[in-house]
């Protein structure tokens, strides 16, 4: 019994090892391929609600806490990559709702992010539709390789609407979003 829990204890070492080995970042909601149905803000309103959506992970990082829905003792959030991206996303395409991203978008998106880190492991919420009427939002979930841009996972996720204000309606989503993740992921995905 005794070397039972000796080995036993070894292994949670190597594998508490290994995890730390690998970061893991997450950069935030992206926004970029979202379409909007449903609603009369403009785009440019929409533009500053992503920016601040994003920013909550930092103010109010126990509120949309990435690590307890994925189940990790850490991860580190960097957004300012997310941030630059939608500051360069025109929205041209926002209310065009004939059409949401395919994952091959999505993938070509994850593709081209530009990170300063060159390995480890990244999670990003890839917004596709932002449905009013039904107070609902459509993300996939997606967790990639950062070195090979390999995605790993690719998940689609909803999450309910509320709150006084364009930023708090729809960051109500990302919180719905990480608490049905945790309930349906018993076991970590990552690495």
């Amino acid at each position: 019994m005794k070397r039972l829990l000796l080995a036993l204890a070894a292994a949670c070492s190597l594998l508490t090892a290994a995890a730390q080995q690998t970061p893991t970042y997450v950069y935030g909601i992206d926004f970029s391929l979202a379409r909007v149905s449903g609603a009369n803000e403009s785009d440019q309103q929409f533009a500053e609600a992503f920016r601040r959506i994003n920013q909550l992970l930092i103010t109010e990082a126990d509120k949309y806490d990435f690590a307890r829905a994925l189940r990790q003792p850490q991860l580190s959030v960097d957004i300012d990559p997310m941030l630059q991206r939608l500051d360069a996303c025109g929205y041209e395409r926002l209310r065009d709702t004939k059409h949401t991203a395919t994952d091959e978008e999505v993938r070509a998106a994850i593709a081209s992010y530009e990170l300063e880190e060159q390995e480890g492991t990244g999670i990003v919420l890839v917004a596709l539709l932002l449905d009013k009427p039904s107070a609902k939002a459509l993300y996939e979930m997606v967790i990639f390789d950062i070195a090979t841009r390999e995605v790993r996972c690719i998940e689609r996720v909803e999450g309910h609407a509320g709150g006084f204000g364009l930023r708090n309606f729809w960051a109500n989503t990302i919180r719905e979003v990480l608490k049905t993740w945790r309930r349906e992921h018993r076991e970590p995905l990552l690495p």
